[in-house]
Order: structure tokens, then sequence, then C-alpha cells
């Protein structure tokens, strides 16, 4: 018998034990991963937007968690210098309705749309929020802007239609009553 008969059956006794050996080196073997034993977890709704008052905006601001979810207006990062009447520097945040017709070059903001200033002194220290809010219907004589500022120990300051919030907004009726960005930042 020629000697390549007994080598086909050695070569199939080492493989198997060449394997057998790998089994046994200590490596741990692969195994299937479980199945969750809890369902994943579902999005939460979000929160039917506000009444044009300051408890309810000051609730849903807080549902919606806004610091950790909206965009910055675009263009501006966090406690920018202004210059403007609110303070010194803002923090400026937009609901996703704002944000994309920022971004569109939209012209006018749409209904639902919620802007919210954080205000800050030179130095940084918080001192107000102020909040636009637009609601269809709500204020005609003012593109339907509802106008809230709390301050930093919670005390509403100016709520609704303040007289001094219409006029000075007035000035850039154009731009939707937005001092943010610019005379022309809502335009193509």
């Amino acid at each position: 018998m020629p000697k390549s008969y007994f080598l086909i059956p050695l070569a199939g006794i080492l493989s198997v034990f060449l394997a057998l050996a790998a089994c046994v080196s200590g490596e741990p073997t692969p195994t299937a991963t479980p199945w969750p034993t809890t369902p994943p977890p579902t999005a939460t709704p979000a929160p039917e937007l506000p009444g044009a008052n300051a408890a309810s905006m000051m609730s849903y601001l807080e549902q919606v968690d806004y610091q950790s979810w909206w965009e910055l207006w675009p263009g501006f990062g966090e406690k920018y210098l202004t210059g403007g009447t609110h303070s010194i520097r803002l923090t400026t945040y937009v609901n996703p309705p704002a944000h994309a017709a920022i971004i569109g070059k939209e012209g006018a903001l749409p209904a639902d749309s919620i802007i919210v200033k954080e205000n800050y002194t030179e130095d940084g220290e918080f001192t107000a929020t102020t909040i636009m809010y637009k609601v269809e219907g709500y204020n005609p004589g003012h593109n339907d802007w509802f106008w809230l500022k709390v301050l930093a120990d919670g005390t509403v300051d100016q709520e609704g239609r303040p007289d001094g919030c219409q006029v000075c907004y007035s000035e850039l009726k154009a731009n939707d009553y937005i001092w943010t960005g610019g005379p022309t930042s809502l335009s193509k």
C-alpha cells in the first residue's frame, strides 16, 4: 500500500486535534447576544405647546429642556455681546420651527415659534430670561408675538403685550419684530 494512503487519514486526525486544542485554549467562545428583557424606551411625546401666559410658558420650557435640545440662533454662540437693551450678553435659543425658518430665510417666523434669550451681565451673571412666542391670532397688530420677561429670581417682569416691547420691536417690523441677527436676518 502506498504511503499516501496513511498520510490522508493522519492529516484528518491532526486537524481534529488542532481544532480541539483551540477550543480548550482558554479563549472564550462566542455566545449569542440574549434578547433584551425589557422593551426599548419609547420616545416621550412632546408636550403640548404652552398658552400665552408666564406659568404655562415656563413649565413648557422646563419640560422640553430647551437648553439641551434646541439650537442656538444660527451664527451666535453662548453669551455673545449685544449692546442691546436686554443685557450686555445673550444666549439665544430657538425651537425647531423657528430654527428652520431662520435657516431658510423665510422672511418671518411661523406660528408656534419660540425664541428664548438668556440675559447676562458683562461678567456672565444671569439676570433674566426674555421670551418671544408667536401665537396665531394672539397679537395681530404685532405679528402675533407674545412677550415674556422673567427675572433671575423667578419674578415675572413683563408678560403679554407690554407697550415697551411692542414699541421697541416695532422698529424691526419688516424683520418680523426680531432684533437678533440684524434688520435683514430673516430676508433671502
